[in-house]
Protein backbone atom coordinates (compact mmCIF):
# COMPACT_ATOMS: atom_id res chain seq x y z
CA UNK A 1 0.00 0.00 0.00
CA UNK A 2 1.33 3.42 -0.96
CA UNK A 3 1.45 6.22 1.64
CA UNK A 4 -0.49 9.35 0.79
CA UNK A 5 1.95 11.53 2.75
CA UNK A 6 4.95 10.62 0.60
CA UNK A 7 4.84 13.97 -1.20
CA UNK A 8 5.00 15.97 2.08
CA UNK A 9 8.82 16.40 2.31
CA UNK A 10 8.85 17.66 -1.30
CA UNK A 11 6.06 20.13 -0.55
CA UNK A 12 8.03 21.47 2.46
CA UNK A 13 11.21 21.81 0.37
CA UNK A 14 9.30 23.59 -2.41
CA UNK A 15 7.69 25.98 0.11
CA UNK A 16 11.07 26.82 1.66
CA UNK A 17 12.59 27.39 -1.79
CA UNK A 18 9.72 29.75 -2.64
CA UNK A 19 10.24 31.73 0.58
CA UNK A 20 13.99 31.94 -0.10
CA UNK A 21 13.35 33.19 -3.65
CA UNK A 22 10.96 35.91 -2.45
CA UNK A 23 13.33 36.99 0.35
CA UNK A 24 16.26 37.08 -2.06
CA UNK A 25 14.29 39.24 -4.51
CA UNK A 26 13.32 41.68 -1.76
CA UNK A 27 16.92 41.92 -0.48
CA UNK A 28 18.30 42.40 -4.00
CA UNK A 29 15.79 45.16 -4.72
CA UNK A 30 16.50 46.92 -1.41
CA UNK A 31 20.27 46.87 -1.93
CA UNK A 32 19.99 47.98 -5.56
CA UNK A 33 17.81 50.99 -4.76
CA UNK A 34 19.43 52.15 -1.47
CA UNK A 35 20.82 55.67 -2.04
CA UNK A 36 23.49 55.35 0.64
CA UNK A 37 22.29 58.40 2.51
CA UNK A 38 21.74 58.03 6.26
CA UNK A 39 20.03 60.71 8.33
CA UNK A 40 18.66 61.22 11.82
CA UNK A 41 15.24 62.47 10.70
CA UNK A 42 13.95 59.59 8.62
CA UNK A 43 10.25 60.50 8.67
CA UNK A 44 10.76 64.10 7.57
CA UNK A 45 13.30 63.01 4.97
CA UNK A 46 10.93 60.42 3.54
CA UNK A 47 8.42 63.20 2.90
CA UNK A 48 10.96 65.05 0.75
CA UNK A 49 12.83 62.05 -0.65
CA UNK A 50 13.08 63.39 -4.21
CA UNK A 51 14.78 66.58 -2.99
CA UNK A 52 17.28 64.53 -0.97
CA UNK A 53 18.14 62.37 -3.99
CA UNK A 54 18.50 65.49 -6.16
CA UNK A 55 20.85 67.06 -3.58
CA UNK A 56 22.93 63.88 -3.34
CA UNK A 57 23.17 63.79 -7.14
CA UNK A 58 24.23 67.45 -7.25
CA UNK A 59 26.95 66.81 -4.63
CA UNK A 60 28.21 63.75 -6.53
CA UNK A 61 28.39 65.82 -9.74
CA UNK A 62 30.82 68.22 -8.04
CA UNK A 63 33.38 65.41 -7.95
CA UNK A 64 34.91 66.63 -4.70
CA UNK A 65 36.99 64.26 -2.61
CA UNK A 66 36.76 64.57 1.15
CA UNK A 67 39.08 63.04 3.69
CA UNK A 68 37.99 63.36 7.32
CA UNK A 69 40.36 62.19 10.01
CA UNK A 70 40.72 62.73 13.74
CA UNK A 71 44.24 63.17 15.08
CA UNK A 72 44.65 63.45 18.86
CA UNK A 73 40.93 64.19 19.14
CA UNK A 74 41.01 67.06 16.62
CA UNK A 75 38.89 66.59 13.47
CA UNK A 76 40.73 67.43 10.24
CA UNK A 77 39.20 67.73 6.77
CA UNK A 78 40.91 67.75 3.39
CA UNK A 79 38.96 68.97 0.36
CA UNK A 80 40.07 68.24 -3.20
CA UNK A 81 38.16 69.15 -6.35
CA UNK A 82 37.49 67.02 -9.43
CA UNK A 83 40.82 68.03 -11.01
CA UNK A 84 42.89 67.11 -7.94
CA UNK A 85 43.32 70.73 -6.83
CA UNK A 86 43.01 71.58 -3.14
CA UNK A 87 39.88 73.61 -2.41
CA UNK A 88 40.81 76.85 -0.68
CA UNK A 89 38.55 79.33 1.06
CA UNK A 90 35.99 76.81 2.24
CA UNK A 91 33.64 77.48 5.11
CA UNK A 92 33.37 74.24 7.07
CA UNK A 93 30.93 73.84 9.96
CA UNK A 94 29.19 70.92 11.58
CA UNK A 95 28.45 68.94 14.69
CA UNK A 96 29.93 66.00 16.52
CA UNK A 97 27.58 63.87 18.59
CA UNK A 98 27.63 60.57 20.38
CA UNK A 99 25.31 57.93 18.89
CA UNK A 100 24.58 56.66 22.41
CA UNK A 101 24.20 58.53 25.65
CA UNK A 102 22.95 61.92 26.70
CA UNK A 103 25.98 64.01 25.80
CA UNK A 104 25.00 67.17 23.93
CA UNK A 105 26.28 67.64 20.39
CA UNK A 106 29.41 69.73 19.98
CA UNK A 107 29.46 72.49 17.38
CA UNK A 108 32.47 72.25 15.07
CA UNK A 109 33.94 75.27 13.33
CA UNK A 110 36.94 74.67 11.12
CA UNK A 111 39.79 76.98 10.17
CA UNK A 112 42.19 76.62 7.27
CA UNK A 113 45.70 75.48 8.20
CA UNK A 114 46.97 74.84 4.66
CA UNK A 115 45.49 74.95 1.15
CA UNK A 116 42.58 72.51 1.16
CA UNK A 117 43.15 71.47 4.79
CA UNK A 118 40.86 72.50 7.62
CA UNK A 119 41.12 71.80 11.36
CA UNK A 120 38.37 72.02 13.95
CA UNK A 121 38.73 74.45 16.82
CA UNK A 122 36.88 71.94 19.03
CA UNK A 123 38.60 68.82 20.34
CA UNK A 124 36.76 65.54 20.91
CA UNK A 125 37.94 64.40 24.31
CA UNK A 126 35.86 61.32 25.13
CA UNK A 127 36.81 57.90 23.80
CA UNK A 128 34.27 55.87 21.85
CA UNK A 129 32.05 56.40 18.83
CA UNK A 130 31.34 59.83 17.41
CA UNK A 131 29.02 60.84 14.59
CA UNK A 132 30.46 63.81 12.68
CA UNK A 133 28.18 65.75 10.32
CA UNK A 134 29.84 68.50 8.28
CA UNK A 135 28.92 70.97 5.58
CA UNK A 136 31.67 72.49 3.44
CA UNK A 137 30.89 75.42 1.15
CA UNK A 138 33.16 76.93 -1.51
CA UNK A 139 32.09 79.55 -4.07
CA UNK A 140 28.38 78.89 -3.59
CA UNK A 141 28.77 75.12 -3.93
CA UNK A 142 28.43 72.89 -0.92
CA UNK A 143 28.76 69.31 0.13
CA UNK A 144 27.51 67.47 3.19
CA UNK A 145 29.32 64.55 4.74
CA UNK A 146 28.59 62.33 7.68
CA UNK A 147 31.11 59.93 9.18
CA UNK A 148 31.10 57.68 12.23
CA UNK A 149 34.50 57.44 13.83
CA UNK A 150 35.95 55.62 16.81
CA UNK A 151 38.27 57.39 19.22
CA UNK A 152 40.56 55.17 21.29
Amino acid sequence: MRLTWGFFPYAIALGLALVAAVDGTIAWTALRTFPGTVTHSQFEDSNRYDAILENASREAALGWTTDLSVIAGVPRLRLIDRDGQKLEGARVVGQASRPLGNIAALDLVFRAVAPGEYVSETKLIDAGQWEIDLTAAVSGKRIHLSRRIMLP
